[in-house]
């Protein structure tokens, strides 16, 4: 119940950030960061589950569809967080869903809890109890990036070992190198 606390609490104004004169998008960029704090989950467990889609351009309806699949406890808040940014990003900050896009997601420690563990014979140990903040940022892209990202996504996307595996195989192999025979060693027997 408070891990959606700040689902109720209103957001702060979205900064819009402009970005250096050289760059090609030279055109405002509208950025929103959103965040769930004090979840009951240890930020190592929701770090491996952030990983799945903390792609920088994917578009949210896509992360929010790859999340309905994981299992994992963290994958239902971390869909409830972007599910809330395609919701608060159109009304509060103008940002058209369709081209809302993950910046970075990232994770970090919360205040542990800590409560008695009672053991046997009147002895007392401590258990820790894990909390994590998540992070999110979003942005709006420009509608063609999108589509390349969606258009890729729809081919698949390549599998890094699968790609390194298949260029071990097709690389030529050394030339082998003559083995010499194994020497036996007799110990004299004293």
């Amino acid at each position: 119940r408070r891990a959606f606390s700040s689902l109720v609490a209103p957001p702060a104004a979205a900064p819009v950030v402009k970005p250096p004169a050289g760059t090609p998008r030279a055109h405002l960029i509208k950025e929103r960061v959103f965040k769930l704090e004090s979840i009951k989950t240890s930020s190592r467990k929701f770090g491996a589950v952030s990983r799945l889609v903390n792609v920088r351009g994917l578009p949210c309806e896509l992360a929010v569809a790859h999340l309905r699949f994981v299992p994992q406890k963290p994958a239902l808040f971390l869909r409830a967080l972007l599910e809330l940014a395609l919701r608060r990003g159109p009304v509060e900050h103008r940002m058209d869903p369709k081209r809302m896009v993950i910046d970075s997601i990232w994770c970090g420690r919360g205040k542990y809890i800590k409560r008695p563990d009672y053991k046997a014979k009147g002895q007392m140990g401590l258990i820790t109890k894990p909390r994590t903040h998540v992070y999110l940022r979003v942005r709006e892209a420009p509608a063609v990036e999108v589509e390349a990202f969606r258009f890729v996504v729809r081919k698949g996307l390549p599998d890094m070992a699968a790609m390194q595996k298949r260029a071990a195989k097709t690389a030529p192999e050394p030339p082998a190198k003559p083995v010499p025979p194994k020497r036996i060693n007799f110990w004299p027997l004293r």
